[in-house]
C-alpha cells in the first residue's frame, strides 16, 4: 500500500482469500493498493487506487426492492414473500 505516492508499506500478507479492513483511510488522501505474486514483489497482479471522501447518509437498500420483493426480515435484504428470514 502506498499513501499519496509515498514508498510502499505492507497492508496484508499470507491471505488466500477474504478481506481486511482499512479504517485508517483519511479524507483527502489517495491510497494505492497493489497485489503481488509471492513475497519478492516482482510480479504485480493487480492494483487499485482508493481516495478517502467524507461519507454521507447511507442509502436505504429497501428502496431498490423490485417486483414482488420487500425487506420484511428487517435486515435490509430484498426477498420474495416465499423466502424465509435468516
Amino acid at each position: 500500500m502506498s499513501m499519496d505516492g509515498a514508498p510502499e508499506s505492507l497492508f496484508a500478507s499470507n491471505y488466500t482469500s477474504g478481506c481486511a479492513s482499512a479504517p485508517w483511510i483519511q479524507i483527502g488522501h489517495s491510497y494505492q493498493f497493489r497485489l503481488y505474486a509471492g513475497s519478492a514483489h516482482s510480479t504485480l497482479l493487480a492494483s487499485v487506487t482508493v481516495t478517502g471522501v467524507e461519507s454521507g447518509p447511507q442509502p436505504d437498500p429497501c428502496e431498490s426492492c423490485y417486483g414482488n420483493t420487500s425487506c420484511f426480515c428487517g435486515d435490509g435484504v430484498c426477498r420474495s414473500p416465499m423466502e424465509y428470514c435468516p
